[in-house]
Parts: C-alpha cells; structure tokens; sequence
C-alpha cells in the first residue's frame, strides 16, 4: 500500500505538530482578512475602517501597527494604509465584477508623505472558473522600472465541450523564463462523460529538456463522481470531497500496478467518510471521518490508521489524529485542536482559540488569540486585533443572473457547502450574480 505515504497523505488532518502549526498559520492569516460582519438586512456586509494589530511578547502586547482600509460600493479593500515603527506602507488594489483583484501595488514612505514603489501583482482568471487564476504577473521595482520576479506563474487550461481535460503550471525555473512544470490531466469516459482518471506530473527539466513524470508515482483510475461540473483544477485528490466536484470512488495505481481503492460516501448536512484501502478493497489502511457537529458549522475530523510501521494492514487502529474546529453563532472561529492517539495515550499536540468582543451592532471590536504550547501543554496569548467603525456595503452585485445556471452556496467564511440547511444564512452564486439567501 505504498501510496498511504505519498499522495494520500494530503487526506491526513496532520503528521506531526509541526505539519498542524503551518496549517493553523494559514487559517490564523485567513480569519485576519476576513472580519466581515452580516448586517440583520442580508443585503448588506459590513467592512471596519482600521484594523490595529498586537502581538504578545514578554508578558504584554507589543503594537504592531494600524491599517486603515478604503472600500470600494461592493466592500473590497482598495486601499490599506499602514502605519507601524517602520514606516508606512501602502496597498493599493482594484478588483473585477467577481470581486477578484486585479492588480496589486505595494508602496512605502518614511514620512507618510513621499511614496516608492515596491512591488506590483497582476492577475488574469479563468472565464468560468472565475476566482483561478491563469498568469501572475509579479514584479519588483528596480532602477526606476517593474521588473519581473520568481513570483510569476502560468496556468494554462484545455478544455474539450466545455471540461477541463489538462492545464499545465509554468514557473520561472530557470532565471525569468516561464519553464512548464506540473501538468495536471483527466481522461473522460465517452459513455458517461464525466472524468475517469487522473493523473498529475512533475518536469525534471534535465538538461533543459522537458521530462514529466508521474508525481509521487501515483494515479487514479475508474473514478466515479458523486456530483461533478468537469472544472476540476485542483492537483490532490483530497480536494474532491466538497464542493461541485465530490468523488464517490477511485482506483489507485503506484508504479502503473493497482494498489488500492478509495471509496467516499456523503451525509446530507455535508459530512463524509473516506476509506482508503489496500488493493484488497476489504482491508481499509486509513479512515477519515468528517462530521458537522452543530448548526454553526462546527465539525470534527478523524483520521484513523490501520496499518504498522512497515505499512503492513493491521484489524486493530494503530493511530488516530482529530481535529475539532468550532465556529460560534455567529460564524466566527472560536477553536481548532488537534489531537493524536498512539500506543492508547491521547494528546493534544497544536490549537488555537479566539475570545471576541462584539459592538452594539454585533460586530467584532476586538478578538485575542491564543496559541496551545505543546512544550508547557497550556494555551497562552499570541496575537490581538481591535477594530474602528463598521460601514455597511451593497455587497455583491454582478450581471443578470441565468436562471438555468446551477446555483452554489457558500457559508459566511466562503466555504463551499455541498448541502445547505433550511433556515440558516447562505451565499448563492448562480450564473454570474452571488446573493445572499435564507433556505
């Protein structure tokens, strides 16, 4: 069962701490720049005007610095104003009718009054998958002009009847030229026309020859589709089980041999159970669980191994890693921990918590956020961001919707959700239009 150590661990909630510390970071930036309030009317979003940053250092909390935010009528962010000890900066950044960016340029003064140019990003999407990007364009500003940098990249989609079929990753390998260097292909079936195998490659690139191979050696064949819209542009297969596109079953290939099966079975409130299992489809090697938990979204994860350390199949689970994030009533993250079971002990091995405090309007004025310390075993105070005064927005409001579009919802956080449930708030994009919606 060797493909349990490539590409199926990206289905594992962690590894290790330190694999559970990166992803926490990621979500801890996410949750930073996205507070944005729903207003009682869901027509409306709402945008603070200052965000003020501290991190706890010593036993009190250093002040990193103050953004003031410029919105455009649909509440995207045009204009960050940063002030901190080191000077200020500035972000300036204009969006398309998907509320996209479009282009980003970072600026700097000493005085607040002089402006340099520092960086500049400018993106091109994708005409259906409107928030996939196919060029960055990224530069540095050098003797007075932009100059390209290592940040650039390219992703170049092939349809066939409207499906994605292939799209090849370009990067600048080798000084500022674009090099291809991971192909992501789908083979479809001409029976069912839903996509039936899966394969993605890495150019060695020897002696400035293209040279894909098959990433980690491992493939998947015979897949079936519990749902499916043919615009798969995601590279692992663990990114399929939410979303339009939600595998039901795969073969997997290692080395060109079969070596196993996954097989994914769906609740109605958007839980799922995966088993990935050896090439005898009996002997599952690793169990991943996720069920919702609560009416706000919150949900546990569990990931429990059937296999020892030779990756021999064992009956008994031989370890188990849980995560449990939690999301208050009003959509806000208010815990993520994660635990591991081995040899009967449990523990927890990384969390972060969040304690907010809510204006009269019910938005947030200030949240402190607390990192466990797996070294001490307690949590202690990390990182704190107070906010100005909330301005309401329009929101979202794009070209005439197609009635015949398949409609998508979304969560609060931008989560795509497989299966909404009656009476609570939703996004619904149908078409090109996005509303907000109570089921």
């Amino acid at each position: 069962m060797k493909h349990l150590y490539t590409a199926l661990a990206c289905l594992m909630i962690c590894s290790s701490a330190a694999t559970a510390g990166t992803r926490f970071a990621a979500r801890r930036a996410a949750q930073r720049h996205t507070i944005a309030k729903e207003a009682t009317n869901p027509d409306l979003i709402w945008r603070p005007a200052s965000q003020t940053d501290f991190l706890y250092m010593d036993g009190e909390w250093l002040e990193l610095g103050t953004t003031t935010f410029s919105y455009d009528e649909r509440g995207n962010a045009t204009l960050q104003d940063i002030e901190d000890e080191d000077g200020n900066y500035r972000i300036a950044t204009t969006f398309d009718q998907y509320n996209q960016p479009l282009e980003r340029i970072e600026t700097a003064s000493e005085d607040g009054t002089v402006w340099a140019n520092e960086s500049r990003t400018v993106y091109t999407y994708d005409p259906i998958l409107h928030s996939y990007y196919t060029e960055r364009a990224a530069y540095d500003w050098a003797d007075d002009s932009w100059v390209k940098n290592y940040k650039c990249e390219t992703n170049v989609i092939t349809r066939d009847g409207g499906k994605i079929v292939e799209i090849v990753k370009s990067l600048p390998m080798t000084g500022e030229d674009l090099v291809p260097a991971y192909k992501l292909l789908w083979n479809y079936n001409e029976s069912t026309g839903q996509a039936d195998a899966m394969t993605y490659y890495v150019n060695n690139y020897t002696n400035s020859v293209i040279d894909w191979e098959v990433y980690d050696d491992t493939e998947y064949r015979n897949i079936v589709w519990e749902a499916t819209d043919g615009q798969m542009a995601e590279a692992s297969i663990s990114d399929y089980l939410e979303g339009a596109n939600r595998i039901s079953r795969a073969d997997v290939y290692y080395e060109g041999v079969i070596d196993g099966h996954l097989f994914v079975t769906y609740t109605a409130d958007g839980g799922y159970t995966v088993r990935d299992t050896y090439a005898d489809p009996d002997k599952a090697g690793v169990v991943v669980v996720k069920a919702i938990t609560d009416a706000n979204g919150s949900y546990t994860i569990t990931e429990t191994e059937y296999f020892d350390e030779d990756g021999e199949y064992s009956e008994e689970p031989t370890g188990q890693y849980v995560s449990t994030v939690t999301f208050n009533e009003k959509g806000d993250l208010v815990s993520e921990e994660v635990t591991e079971t081995y040899d009967g002990i449990t523990e927890l091995v990384d969390g972060i918590k969040y304690e907010y405090t809510y204006d009269a309007a019910g938005h947030i004025s200030q949240y402190v956020m607390s990192q466990y310390n797996y070294d001490d075993a307690e949590y202690a105070p990390a990182e704190k961001a107070t906010f100005g005064e909330y301005k309401s927005f329009a929101g979202i409001e794009d070209v005439a919707v197609d009635a015949d579009a398949p409609a998508t919802y979304y969560d609060l956080q931008g989560r795509a959700v497989a299966n909404p449930a009656p009476g609570r708030l939703y996004i619904k994009r149908q078409g090109n239009k996005a509303t907000k919606v109570v089921l």
